[in-house]
């Protein structure tokens, strides 16, 4: 039993405690031909989801980590370290985030090298786990960074706009899409697809990784203010200086299609299945809900389903839904409780669950986490099983493939996500993860193939 596979690790370590449509379609592949890897994948994630079973990832899970009792801060450069939870809980999440930054785009000295091999790892010819990319894009006006030794890539920052007004990049969504000027016969669009897209699909060719199933989540979060091509960059009007063609929302779309026709149709990578995740819906400002509603607490699912369907850029260009759901750090207010919190994302994962059914597409909540993990506040000590555990299993309306959550630096505020040995938190996601719905790395092999036996768990 898995329970028990977790108990003799715990006990283990207790006793010796160390110091330290050419689109890939989300739906039922036919029976009477072969399948693909990729058709058996999405095969395979459905009937997880007829079992309330989803798989349990982490971002840069085998590339960073904060060692067994957080003390031993490691990074990409001792790639081959286990991950966090394998030195803990002996067990590798199994679904691995990868940012398209760290792989394809910093400057190869910066051991860029590390994540091709980490994904061919993970991967094992098929026998692994759920590969995920995002990307943190730099913006139009960030030039790429050149080292002394001549090498080049493109620098840490640059993808946030903390200023509105001041910061130039604010413009950068309305200039790609609008297709203004860069340099001279070339436009902005050029400059996405050449210095971006380009870059991104040529490496992925060149170390054949173009043959692996990957999920590819780009532009993320777009319906919150922070990211260069979130909603506060979508009035090109006023961006441009002028009548724009592509404006508000449909700008956003336009970027979101012209990623995927260039990805898929151009540069041919079929392998990709990409990934639509917004923030937290009926939140930011310019969306698309009921304002009477909002002030009142009534939302209803009707809402928050016109909100994720304005943001929606099409099921030509995407296969899975996603949402991004942090649980905030508590504090007086009320309303920072994690059960007010789980209540509140309740009818968000409910409504994208019915989206991607009614659309034929998977839905999985693509980021999330709790604040409060640094502070061990009694009312979070039990997040994993209390709250993210029922989120995912609990309700037979919601239904997801997946949970991620973001990657263990160190211990700081926010800059982990999963416990380390010892924690007040660590016996609870001990009891998360040995849940039987709970899948790990090691009990997804197969996951790729039509050997992939949903039932067979250690």
């Amino acid at each position: 039993m898995r329970i028990g596979l977790f108990m003799l690790t715990l006990i283990s370590s207790l006793a010796c405690r160390p110091s330290e449509s050419s689109e890939i379609e989300s739906v039922m592949p036919h029976k009477e031909k072969p399948l693909s890897s990729h058709e058996e994948l999405i095969a395979n994630l459905h009937s997880l989801l007829d079992s309330k079973s989803f798989l349990f990832g982490q971002q840069r899970a085998t590339l960073t980590g904060v060692g067994r009792e957080g003390d031993s801060p490691w990074s990409d450069w001792a790639y081959g370290t286990p991950a966090d939870t394998a030195t803990t809980v002996g067990q590798t999440p199994a679904v691995l985030g990868i940012d398209v930054w760290d792989y394809a785009m910093k400057n190869p000295t910066w051991n860029q090298a590390s994540y091709a091999k980490a994904i061919r790892d993970f991967y094992a010819e098929g026998q692994g786990g759920l590969i995920t990319f995002e990307w943190h894009m730099r913006a139009c006006d960030i030039k790429d960074q050149i080292e002394p030794d001549g090498s080049r890539g493109v620098p840490g920052e640059g993808f946030q706009i903390k200023d509105w007004e001041k910061d130039s990049n604010r413009s950068c969504l309305c200039r790609i899409v609008n297709e203004e000027r860069w340099v001279s016969g070339k436009t902005w669009k050029d400059w996405l697809l050449t210095q971006k897209l380009d870059r991104f699909a040529t490496k992925l060719q060149a170390e054949g990784l173009d043959q692996l199933p990957l999920l590819f989540r780009p532009f993320h979060e777009m319906n919150g203010s922070w990211f260069w091509w979130g909603q506060k960059s979508w009035d090109c009007q006023k961006h441009l200086g002028h009548k724009a063609r592509y404006t508000g929302v449909e700008a956003y779309k336009q970027l979101f299609k012209i990623t995927v026709d260039h990805l898929r149709k151009k540069r041919g990578l079929k392998n990709l299945l990409f990934t639509f995740s917004p923030d937290k819906l009926c939140t930011h400002e310019g969306h698309a809900c009921d304002q009477e509603r909002v002030k009142r607490g009534t939302l209803r699912d009707s809402d928050y389903y016109t909100d994720l369907l304005n943001l929606y850029p099409g099921s030509a260009y995407v296969d899975i839904l996603g949402l991004d759901l942090y649980f905030p750090e508590m504090g007086s207010d009320l309303s920072t409780h994690p059960q007010v919190q789980a209540t509140r994302f309740i009818p968000q994962l409910r409504t994208l669950s019915q989206m991607a059914k009614d659309f034929g597409k998977l839905a999985a909540l693509t980021e999330t986490g709790s604040y409060n993990l640094h502070n061990e506040r009694e009312e979070s000590l039990n997040w994993f099983s209390q709250y993210l555990l029922p989120l995912m299993t609990a309700n037979p309306d919601i239904q997801l493939i997946y949970a991620l959550v973001w990657e263990n630096r160190n211990l700081k505020p926010k800059e982990y996500y999963i416990p380390p040995f010892g924690h007040a938190a660590f016996r609870d996601f001990g009891r998360f993860i040995g849940n039987k719905q709970t899948y790990m790395y090691e009990e997804v092999k197969g996951i790729y193939s039509s050997s992939f036996d949903k039932r067979s768990t250690p």
